[in-house]
């Protein structure tokens, strides 16, 4: 019995002097000069595919504090149920780039944390201090607002306008697709910009109208970047096909599935259905 009380101590001392060595400290935006002394630097964009639910994409940047071996950076979602959301970035040369969006409806449950390290990760006892941010006060202060992407009018009927990440880095990808007048069929004109980077139009002729919901986004040849499918039609088995526009390292733009990568852009036009 006193050798598992003895024991006992001696685990409830360790943790303790663990606590003690990891502190908390809670950044707000008015803390400029903390926030400038952790080497934080917080940036975001207000996204709007939607005028009745904005959302927020955010950059942080994390450098590593000199005589920190390594940080952490964790998202975390939380609702009277508990988690709903986590995401988390390491370190890579000395900072860490943490984007991610957060819907207007999910601001106030947002949490965003710096874990500090001296030595391995794997140590229980590296851990060094944590910074703590509240999403929801950073995004209702315009000094740290860089813009806002997408319409300030609703929409119309016929027209619709979409924005997503096209990488982890955070640059924008921007969509406005636009009926144009046609005799037959369903004509458009796709303008795709990838914000900073490329500016391009597509002129596409439909066998049935494009929609929002014919517009897909994902990373199909595993490059990092989001590749753009539209809904061209239905097949012979009653499945949709689809006309994809695939990200170009080599022009930071897109360009057809069926393009010769290595040849000059020429034509932006498709046609089907």
């Amino acid at each position: 019995m006193q050798n598992l009380s003895i024991t006992a101590c001696c685990v409830l001392s360790m943790a303790h002097c663990a606590f003690a060595a990891n502190p908390t400290w809670t950044l707000h935006p008015d803390d400029t000069d903390k926030l400038r002394q952790a080497g934080i630097h917080v940036s975001y964009r207000v996204v709007v595919n939607d005028l009745e639910n904005p959302e927020y994409a955010f950059t942080i940047t994390a450098n590593v504090p000199e005589g920190i071996d390594a940080l952490d950076a964790m998202l975390s979602i939380h609702n009277s149920k508990g988690l709903v959301a986590r995401n988390g970035w390491s370190d890579s040369a000395g900072k860490c780039v943490a984007f991610f969006t957060v819907g207007k409806q999910a601001l106030k449950d947002a949490g965003f944390s710096v874990q500090l390290y001296r030595g391995k990760r794997t140590n229980p006892f590296s851990a060094s201090g944590r910074y703590v941010l509240s999403i929801s006060e950073f995004a209702s202060d315009q000094r740290y607002c860089r813009g806002r992407i997408g319409p300030t009018t609703p929409a119309t009927t016929t027209s619709f306008r979409l924005v997503a990440p096209s990488h982890r880095d955070g640059r924008l990808l921007t969509i406005e697709v636009t009926p144009k007048e046609t005799l037959s069929n369903h004509h458009y004109d796709i303008h795709v910009t990838v914000v900073g980077h490329s500016d391009h139009h597509f002129q596409v002729r439909n066998g049935q109208p494009i929609t929002k919901s014919d517009i897909r986004l994902a990373d199909l040849n595993a490059d990092g970047f989001l590749d753009i499918m539209i809904t061209g039609g239905i097949d012979h088995r009653g499945q949709e096909w689809f006309k994809t526009l695939l990200y170009d390292s080599d022009t930071s733009g897109y360009r057809w599935i069926t393009d010769d990568p290595n040849a000059p852009l020429k034509s932006h036009n498709r046609s089907g259905g």
